[in-house]
């Protein structure tokens, strides 16, 4: 059952779960699986602001994994939650990156995607921190491919390197059954047994096989289910050796958002 996101409640934390939700004119799933233990170092939060005009979407991955991290990664939560009307994703990142204190000894860095779609114009703006490249599936093109940088620049820092870091803010048109994949580094970094990683394009690959083995009006959970079951493959053992955060997001036709909400 789908359910309209909370308009002022951030939707978030690092345990592990799998839900869906419908924000403004995109169809959410989130993927959450902590690294052998019930908590870890990812946070996530998708909302809808601007009175539900507007839906926003942050993903976070702290070095390390697992419940050790849990703490710090609540804390980050708590100064996202500060900010949960900050409609800019770069304005977002300067915020909790000048907020963020990481515990005294081995850095501890935190690496951020922070992302708005208004639907109004069909537009996802995001911002980088340090974390993977989004996935693009064009309906029209029935093809995944990486979102790859419009230009490269100085800013785009982990947070906790730099106080007075700098972050570009990039957009790009989302169009009607369009998806796009966030993910934690655990995903592009998975390892097989032979020492292989899988790596962006490796999940490309993969995310194209399982769209083609599926019928044309799949599901966002029938997807991800058959991805994983092929990444599981490819690793040759379940789970992941790091905290793994996927976010799904997929462009409703305006009817199809209207009845569901």
């Amino acid at each position: 059952t789908w359910v309209e996101a909370d308009a002022t409640v951030p939707v978030g934390g690092n345990e592990s779960r799998a839900e869906g939700r419908v924000v403004t004119d995109l169809e959410v799933l989130l993927i959450s699986q902590p690294a052998g233990a019930q908590a870890g170092g990812d946070v996530d939060c998708f909302h809808s602001c601007e009175y539900g005009a507007l839906a926003k979407f942050v993903l976070l991955d702290l070095t390390g994994h697992g419940a050790e991290r849990s703490a710090i990664a609540r804390s980050l939560h708590e100064i996202l939650h500060q900010y949960s009307n900050e409609i800019s994703p770069a304005q977002l990142l300067e915020l909790v990156n000048r907020q963020y204190n990481p515990p005294a000894g081995p850095i501890i860095l935190a690496t951020a995607f922070v992302a708005t779609f208004d639907p109004g114009d069909g537009v996802f703006r995001f911002s980088n921190a340090g974390q993977p490249r989004p996935l693009h599936w064009s309906a029209v093109l029935r093809q995944w491919s990486i979102l790859l940088e419009a230009q490269r620049s100085d800013c785009g820092l982990p947070l906790g390197i730099l106080k007075t870091a700098c972050y570009d803010e990039e957009a790009v048109a989302f169009s009607s059954g369009d998806i796009l994949l966030l993910s934690s580094d655990a995903l592009p970094e998975t390892q097989n047994t032979a020492g292989d990683v899988l790596e962006p394009e490796g999940a490309i690959r993969l995310l194209q096989e399982a769209s083609q083995e599926l019928r044309e009006n799949f599901s966002l959970s029938s997807l991800a289910q058959e991805f994983l079951r092929r990444v599981e493959q490819f690793r040759g053992e379940p789970g992941f050796d790091d905290d793994l955060t996927m976010l799904w997001l997929r462009r409703l036709p305006s009817g199809v958002a209207e009845r569901t909400n």
